[in-house]
């Protein structure tokens, strides 16, 4: 579970996450790319403990992930259908659940 505060870089993995909202604010999408997944958090879903729960979809494996990427962004499309993970090393166009 999410426990309230985004994940960033350190020495060891700078840039290692990429974060986005989506547009209505309800779910937050966070990739890693060490290991290649997609999490999705129901921002409307707490666990609890100051956090939020996954949703049913989550961690999505992606098929082609960006890996070895110095730099990451993230992008939903405004309809919440894509999102977009673009890094140094590639792109890729994920269709969300």
């Amino acid at each position: 579970s999410f426990i309230g505060s985004i994940p960033g870089s350190n020495a060891l993995f700078p840039n290692h996450f990429a974060s986005a909202l989506s547009s209505d604010g309800n779910i937050f999408y966070l990739y890693n790319q060490e290991a290649g997944k997609l999490y999705i958090y129901d921002l409307n879903s707490s666990n609890g403990a100051g956090g939020f729960n996954q949703t049913a979809n989550s961690p999505l494996t992606l098929l082609n992930p960006v890996s070895g990427a110095l730099a990451l962004q993230m992008a939903q499309t405004p309809f919440g259908r894509t999102i977009f993970i673009a890094g140094d090393q590639g792109i890729v166009v994920q269709p969300l659940p």
